[in-house]
């Protein structure tokens, strides 16, 4: 755990035994490096002093060539257990005699070499001169001493500096468990009394003062910020009850987002099913948001952005909103734009149900759209004379315009009691096909339940699924799902039927059947003078 994230009573023991502990480490440290540094220089002058005299005993020994004495002398330094080699060189460089005897003569360097003692690697070596009374050099005398007692010394100080510190920490712990409470149980105090303040949104308690330091003047402007709270609590519930009776008497939405700190001030009643109540919520835009139709919602973040990002004071979008059962209200919001230095600080709005307003306007322009369609088709079906062309172009405009998966239409033969396919949709070629509806395809009418429509009504059929008939059946077979079948009338006889068909069930609302009713008397009104003049030749053609 982070030292900023431990509670303060932690952090304030673990400073003071830092603090310590980084003193005596750092004098410890230093203690321990004087004492080392003058070990060595100690430890040169006693090796030095007992080579001297050891080179001193070794002159007779060198000056008559006797080794025997000369190996004696060395035999000396028994009495150092730290001198772990010596030798003496003759005045030729040639080695003369060892101590200990049993070490290989390996060990020793070939030839004596300068002068003087020096630490190498884990040993100290020196090397000192054998001279006699009128400075006459007859040799070498060669020591090497381990530093086993710097180790020792070593390690006696390390024991000494654990001691110290271990004894230092426990005194500094207990003297910083004891004073530390002079600041945190002041702070400690406060912290309770503003964890209560916030969980039980208790405003009338107060923290206690335990001093008249800082900390107690910290304590006071505590209580006094609390008494100022909670004056306004009871102000602010007292206007939050006026403004939910005002807006419960109207029925409408009103909501205060504070956009710095994304709280917001919320209450519903759009009717039922929506919330009615009063929040204020951190993280409720989002959820107001999730509410807003997927098919709005960028356009909507998008215009909201744009506003608050301009220097506009009025934002009002209409959009889908999502009840609390579950369905989409049509609703206009608008909300105005407080700012301070140019940027938006706070928003307010109100948000208002049109459901019956777009439904309205819905209805409107889709009655206005067929009307127009209904103009087109029969401008279009005027300038035509023959009536296959005259049937094409009323189903290659519904195909675009109304969006059916399938029409035809075909001609009433009362005679035969049948109906014959003489016209098929160009998107319709492939279900035609598949349904065996190509032109000059012959539907029996007192099988197939068309009987109502060739004596001039129109039939709907919104789910073909569960008709018995083969020809509702012929269509269900091929994915269709609801079929509308008009008659064609000219001079109160059935002369056709005009087919047309979805593939979802029950997909063709009242206002497009009474459509497709308007536009089959347009059609006949079109096809009666071609239909005339084929009756006039058929007639001729009998009477010759």
């Amino acid at each position: 755990m982070a030292l900023k994230d431990t509670p303060i009573r932690r952090k304030l023991m673990t400073m003071v035994l830092l603090t310590s502990g980084v003193v005596l480490s750092l004098t410890c440290a230093a203690f321990i490096a004087y004492e080392l540094l003058t070990f060595r220089q100690s430890m040169v002058r006693n090796v030095s002093t007992l080579g001297e005299v050891i080179a001193a005993n070794s002159t007779a020994a060198l000056a008559f060539e006797n080794q025997e004495d000369a190996a004696e002398v060395l035999a000396a330094f028994k009495a150092e257990p730290h001198i772990v080699a010596a030798s003496l060189y003759d005045t030729n460089g040639q080695l003369f005699a060892i101590y200990p005897a049993s070490l290989p003569v390996g060990v020793f360097p070939a030839a004596p070499e300068q002068d003087g003692y020096r630490f190498e690697h884990s040993h100290l070596v020196g090397l000192q001169p054998v001279v006699q009374g009128n400075n006459e050099r007859l040799g070498t005398l060669y020591v090497q001493s381990d530093l086993g007692a710097l180790y020792e010394r070593l390690r006696l100080y390390s024991g000494i500096t654990a001691s110290v510190l271990a004894v230092s920490f426990l005194v500094a712990y207990l003297l910083s468990r004891v004073l530390q409470q002079q600041i945190s149980e002041p702070i400690l105090a406060l912290a309770e009394t503003a964890k209560a303040v916030s969980g039980r949104r208790d405003y009338s308690v107060r923290a206690t003062k335990l001093g008249k330091d800082e900390l107690g003047l910290l304590t006071d402007a505590f209580n006094q910020m609390l008494s100022e709270i909670d004056e306004q609590n009871l102000a602010l519930r007292e206007s939050e009850e006026r403004l939910r009776l005002v807006l419960s008497a109207t029925h409408r939405a009103a909501w205060d987002w504070d956009i710095a700190a994304n709280r917001l001030w919320h209450h519903e009643d759009l009717g039922a099913g929506t919330e009615s109540a009063l929040s204020d919520r951190e993280g409720a835009g989002a959820r107001w948001l999730e509410r807003v139709h997927p098919a709005d919602r960028e356009r909507v973040v998008e215009r909201l952005k744009a506003s608050l990002a301009g220097m506009g004071k009025v934002w009002s979008e209409e959009y889908r909103y999502r009840s609390t059962e579950g369905s989409y209200t049509h609703v206009l919001e608008r909300g105005v734009v407080i700012r301070k230095a140019g940027e938006p600080v706070r928003m307010l709005g109100a948000m208002l149900d049109i459901t019956e307003r777009k439904q309205a306007e819905s209805k409107l322009q889709a009655q206005l759209a067929r009307l127009d369609l209904l103009h087109r088709i029969t401008r279009a079906i005027g300038e035509r004379q023959d009536l296959q062309s005259i049937y094409q172009v009323v189903i290659r405009s519904l195909e675009d315009n109304l969006s059916i998966d399938f029409g035809c239409v075909c001609l009433y033969d009362p005679a035969a009691e049948t109906l014959t396919v003489t016209s098929v949709g160009l998107r319709s070629g492939a279900l035609a096909i598949e349904l065996a509806l190509t032109e000059q395809a012959l539907i029996p009418v007192d099988q197939n339940g068309l009987a109502h429509c060739v004596r001039g009504h129109l039939v709907y059929e919104p789910d073909i699924n569960v008709v018995p008939f083969p020809f509702a059946q012929r269509l269900a077979g091929a994915g269709l799902g609801s079929v509308v079948a008009t008659p064609l009338l000219v001079e109160g006889k059935v002369f056709g039927v005009f087919v047309v068909a979805r593939r979802a069930a029950d997909s063709f609302g009242s206002a497009e059947c009474e459509f497709l009713g308007q536009l089959s008397e347009h059609v006949a009104l079109a096809v009666r003078q071609p239909f005339s003049c084929i009756n006039f030749r058929a007639d001729r053609q009998e009477m010759a």
